[in-house]
């Protein structure tokens, strides 16, 4: 093959001497090759779009270290969940078989994690957050357990012994397994929210729990939940000013956005 035969677009076909031409041709192929894979390598990181009619995927069981739930947000990867959590992006494919591609994830699926980067209740058995009954003197404070909390790092922010934040707290039965959603008694100076405000039944359409976290609002939750803000107003008759709420309020949602 000589350039007269195979001219490189852009050249004159007599530029250069055979071996130069091809050449020339063998690096514009592997420039191409380069270009295409880091574009495919930057596909790959974007987050996941949600498709149409897609099927949550949601695990029958969670093995060992991996017994938390978390459901799948716009935006998340396996990798960033992975880091979230503290483990690495394979044991944390491991433990979730129901995902069969993990580059592909979808906002609805859920995963098995660690109890600490949970999103959802994950007590076996249990549906409902743990809420003590009273608090006692020095802990009247109540305290919202947010993804990635530990006893041992709230009694740090606190600036309180670990014991004596587990003794203000026996409706945590083993502070090793902490959900989010679960309320401490804890030091006024880090209380994070109010009096809760929880439903005694939802409506029709409304099965779902959803624990209101810090910066929600009654719009901002309507919005995700893909549903009018009159009507969560409606189905949450427990919250008098829907201009007020206060992290750890439960709302009646739709199943989809429950947490």
């Amino acid at each position: 093959m000589s350039c007269q035969d195979k001219s490189i677009k852009g050249l004159p076909a007599d530029c250069m001497p055979q071996q130069e031409c091809l050449d020339a041709m063998q690096i514009y192929r592997l420039t191409l090759e380069t270009i295409l894979k880091a574009m495919h390598k930057m596909l790959a990181s974007l987050p996941q779009a949600e498709v149409p009619g897609a099927t949550c995927r949601i695990p029958t069981s969670c093995p060992a270290g991996f017994t938390g739930r978390y459901t799948v947000q716009p935006g998340d990867s396996m990798f960033l969940i992975a880091q979230r959590c503290g483990v690495s992006l394979q044991s944390l494919i491991n433990a979730n078989p129901q995902i069969t591609d993990p580059s592909q994830i979808f906002p609805c699926d859920v995963l098995c994690v660690p109890l600490q980067c949970a999103n959802q209740d994950s007590l076996p058995g249990s549906t409902t957050c743990r809420i003590p009954g009273a608090c006692p003197v020095g802990f009247t404070g109540r305290y919202t357990v947010q993804p990635g909390d530990s006893m041992f790092l709230i009694a740090q922010r606190c600036g309180i012994s670990l014991q004596s934040l587990i003794n203000a707290n026996p409706q945590i039965t083993d502070p090793g397994q902490l959900v989010p959603c679960d309320v401490l008694c804890v030091p006024l100076q880090c209380a994070n929210q109010g009096t809760c405000r929880m439903p005694t039944s939802c409506p029709a359409g409304f099965p779902g729990r959803y624990t209101v976290q810090p910066g929600d609002s009654m719009f901002l939750i309507a919005q995700r939940c893909g549903i009018s803000l009159q009507s969560l107003i409606n189905a949450n008759p427990q919250i008098t000013d829907p201009g007020q709420l206060v992290p750890c309020d439960v709302l009646c949602v739709p199943p989809q956005c429950a947490n």
